[in-house]
C-alpha cells in the first residue's frame, strides 16, 4: 500500500466497515484452493493485508490512515 488516503467515518460506518474488512479476511482464509506453489504465500499476503487495515481502523474513529 504505497498510497495514503483520509476518511472521516462515523461510529456505525467504521464499525460496518470493521465487520466487512473481518468477513473478507475469514472468507480468504477458509477459502478451498488447489495445492499450487506459492498459494499458502498468496494466502498469507492477502490476511495480512486485511489485517493491517482492521489495525488502522481499530485505532479510533479520529485516526489518519496513512499507507
Amino acid at each position: 500500500m504505497s498510497e495514503s488516503l483520509s476518511l472521516e467515518l462515523t461510529k456505525e460506518q467504521r464499525e460496518l466497515l470493521l465487520d466487512g474488512l473481518r468477513f473478507v479476511r475469514s472468507a480468504r482464509a477458509l477459502d478451498v484452493r488447489d495445492p499450487k506453489p506459492g498459494e499458502d504465500l498468496t494466502r498469507k499476503a492477502e490476511l495480512s493485508e486485511v489485517d493491517e487495515l482492521v489495525c488502522l481502523l481499530e485505532k479510533g474513529p479520529t485516526s489518519t490512515v496513512n499507507a
